[in-house]
């Protein structure tokens, strides 16, 4: 593996440019003399997470698959900063014991939510609002704050940073076959089943006195798959030190 400080996974910007899909992001050379700033800073100042949205999602997706499917994790860490939305389905004590010992499989965009299977029984939901996700090479580029730490058995890290809200749910497999919304899948805008008839059809559904918005329209009702659906939040933890 080449020698990196960070990839990043904050696809916003690479919509605005398709040409840095997927692309590393090694720091510049430090130019200060100030210990304690880790090399990390330069690639968050260059890349701030955004909403997390279909685009996006895709992107990370497949980012995710590249680097991180086959490796088994060795620990993980419920994060070291108490965020009121981001949000849980479990406590910190059974995210470490049902983390330790996984495998990462295939990570899928779900709309605007990310699905990462964690071999043979769990899902990790990530997304659905603004998450800074980032995997480490070393150690030494992990942010001070976090809201999800990885540590796999290579020595590598995955962290998940939530910048407004975001989701962070563990579920077992039979959970997100029976969830209202990680459990159905819409007709995707990038997909062939998304035809100006099927779109027509949706606005068919508005009465004609109708004054909401477009972007109601888009990420509420009737709603486009990957538009920011509304986050369900489950059973939130809304602390860290919640257990």
């Amino acid at each position: 593996m080449p020698s990196i400080s960070c990839v990043h996974y904050a696809a916003a910007p690479a919509i605005r440019n398709p040409s840095i899909f997927g692309q590393r992001i090694t720091p510049k050379p430090q130019t200060h003399t100030h210990p304690k700033k880790p090399f990390i800073t330069e690639c968050l100042k260059e890349d701030r997470a955004e909403m997390i949205e279909l685009p996006e999602a895709t992107t990370i997706a497949r980012q995710m698959n590249s680097e991180l499917k086959g490796k088994k994790i060795k620990s993980s860490i419920r994060g070291n900063s108490p965020h009121r939305f981001a949000f849980y389905t479990r406590s910190r004590e059974e995210y470490e014991a049902i983390l330790r010992g996984k495998m990462m499989g295939p990570s899928t965009e779900h709309g605007s939510w990310i699905l990462v299977s964690m071999e043979p029984d769990y899902v990790l939901v990530l997304g659905g609002g603004g998450e800074r996700i980032l995997f480490h090479a070393s150690q030494d580029t992990i942010p001070k704050k976090h809201q999800l730490l990885v540590h796999f058995q290579d020595d590598t890290f995955l962290t998940v940073t939530v910048q407004g809200w975001g989701s962070i749910q563990l579920f077992q497999e039979p959970e997100i076959a029976a969830h209202p919304y990680y459990g159905r899948k819409g007709v995707s805008p990038l997909s062939d089943a998304f035809t100006f008839e099927y779109l027509e059809g949706l606005f068919k559904e508005l009465q004609e006195e109708d004054k909401r918005s477009i972007k109601y329209f888009v990420i509420s009702k009737p709603g486009i798959w990957g538009g920011r659906q509304r986050l369900p939040t489950g059973h939130p933890l809304p602390s860290q030190d919640s257990s």
